[in-house]
């Protein structure tokens, strides 16, 4: 059963909607190429993306020097599933979102230039060249190899000492975290994440309450669940989770 109308959803998106009055107008039509060009011109204190904002913000914005990162904030209460109860906690409890899933680079089976298509996949994906990719804005690339971490020296082009820390330091701890969340890995995964944009839209238009906006997206994506093979699903979502089959 989907968990996504519980109180601790409910908070999260009671919190979010409250967030709203510190947006600047118009906020809620705002995608990543909106939100970006606000933190690096100064616009707005703090925006949350992919570290994208961090490089462009360094490079082409008027906040050179004073660009800093943090991991997603937390909470010291987290609703409890099984207990129904909120655990509470002395100091905050991150949960990172990794969403997307990063880029990927394949070869097709059937290529009549495998070899040179490696070659190519090897190049792009070197240490030198992705020490390049990284802090050179909308390449979209972000640190994903060890040495993006490890070889500080490369970030000094474009990061003061503290701007390289804090970027470093947020992305890996995000990385490394054992709280993480992930994107929801079903079949079907557009189907369920198109209902739950739909509904925390009207939410945080105020065009319905949140709660009743949360309730019809665990109401839908029951019927999607149903319609995908409720036995299906639960296979394929333990098996996403790293977790053994039901027998």
């Amino acid at each position: 059963e989907p968990q996504i109308n519980n109180p601790g959803w409910l908070k999260a998106l009671e919190d979010y909607k409250r967030g709203l009055a510190f947006n600047p107008p118009g906020a809620l039509n705002n995608g990543s190429g909106d939100v970006r060009p606000l933190y690096a011109g100064g616009k707005v204190a703090m925006n949350i993306d992919w570290a994208d904002s961090g490089v462009m913000a360094a490079t082409e914005g008027s906040i050179k020097g004073s660009v800093r990162t943090a991991v997603l904030p937390g909470s010291t209460e987290i609703w409890n599933a099984k207990t129904k109860s909120w655990d509470k906690f002395d100091a905050p409890v991150a949960s990172p979102f990794l969403e997307f899933g990063g880029w990927q680079l394949a070869v097709p089976g059937d290529s009549k230039n495998a070899e040179a298509a490696w070659s190519f996949v090897a190049e792009v994906t070197s240490p030198e060249l992705s020490a390049v990719e990284v802090v050179t804005p909308n390449t979209g690339v972000n640190p994903y190899r060890l040495s993006h971490y490890t070889n500080t020296k490369d970030w000094s082009s474009i990061f003061t000492p503290e701007e390289a820390a804090s970027y470093l330091g947020a992305q890996k701890a995000s990385l490394d975290s054992p709280n993480v969340a992930l994107d929801l890995r079903l079949p079907g995964f557009f189907s369920y994440s198109d209902v739950l944009e739909t509904e925390l839209s009207k939410a945080l238009a105020g065009q319905v309450e949140p709660q009743v906006a949360l309730d019809n997206i665990a109401a839908e994506w029951n019927k999607l669940t149903d319609g995908f093979g409720r036995d299906k699903q639960l296979a394929a979502y333990r098996a996403a989770m790293g977790l053994p089959p039901l027998n």
